[in-house]
């Protein structure tokens, strides 16, 4: 009778996950899909203040906060890695593409980008930017292939976090970086451990860690305007269910944002058993 009870608790937690797992992948193609965000391209919660060219630029003028994102994580990545041309980077979690794109500009790579989303994947093709349909568990990449691996906002998303961290790192070359910029539901110094347990079971291992906490706080309440925006342009019945999500005033996310109880940060990992990764150190600072 026990074993038999094991197997169908086995089987139901099965399903239930795989339902889960069908209801994330229809919200977000809701998401992706929305007629009335056509001409969105990115979703992330942006960064205060932005480089004065990427809020001059015409193609990342109307999404500055957000491409502000990319730009610090390019800036990171090139800090531990130097970009040589023919470099691959990929984006997992890549949405639209929008910050995809500002990096395919930013140096001679080859940028490629995964979504589980074939709305969003069918959005980034129309603008000529390479994002392919995949789960960010099951990447169609090979071993060691990309110098650079990415994620904003994306991973610590995934229905297994680790696992995803386990293929970045598989697609990973042996002096390749992969550079995270998340938001956390708590204080910074939870945050920073959270990464670096999620790293050492994912073959991994932290070699910066930047807070940009403030930075994200300011951007996301000066960035409400914009979200309304988004929801006005949902059909009605669908306004109340997306509230949330977007965060909008009024909503549980935007009071945790206002009254300082989420954190932002960007940090990068590299593959254990790097022959300078003893030598590395974990630089937590401010930003």
């Amino acid at each position: 009778m026990f074993n038999a009870g094991v197997i169908l608790l086995s089987s139901l937690l099965k399903r239930f996950s795989l339902l889960r797992r069908f209801v994330t992948s229809l919200r977000y193609e809701m998401i992706y899909g929305a007629p009335g965000w056509r001409d969105v391209t990115t979703f992330n919660v942006g960064l205060f203040p932005t480089d004065p060219d990427i809020a001059a630029d015409p193609a990342t003028a109307s999404e500055a906060l957000q491409i502000q994102v990319y730009e610090e994580v390019y800036l990171r990545a090139q800090q531990i890695r130097p970009i040589w041309p023919g470099d691959t980077l990929a984006e997992i979690a890549a949405g639209r593409g929008g910050g995809l794109a500002h990096l395919a500009r930013r140096a001679e790579w080859t940028c490629i980008g995964f979504d589980r989303s074939s709305a969003a994947s069918r959005s980034a093709r129309r603008r000529g930017v390479d994002i392919r349909r995949a789960r960010a568990e099951d990447l169609p990449v090979a071993d060691g292939s990309c110098a650079y691996a990415i994620s904003v906002e994306g991973i610590f998303c995934c229905d297994d976090v680790v696992a995803a961290m386990t293929e970045a790192g598989r697609i990973l070359a042996p002096d390749g970086c992969l550079v995270l910029a998340e938001f956390f539901s708590g204080p910074i110094a939870i945050a920073s451990e959270r990464i670096a347990r999620r790293a050492a079971h994912s073959g991994l291992v932290v070699t910066s860690f930047v807070d940009l906490t403030p930075r994200a706080r300011a951007a996301f309440l000066m960035d409400e305007p914009r979200r309304a925006g988004f929801a006005a342009a949902l059909p009605r019945f669908l306004v109340d269910r997306f509230r949330e999500t977007l965060g909008l005033e009024g909503t549980k996310r935007y009071a945790q944002w206002r009254d300082g109880h989420r954190s932002y940060f960007i940090a990068t990992l590299a593959r254990l058993g790097r022959a300078d990764t003893g030598e590395m150190q974990l630089a937590a600072t401010g930003s």
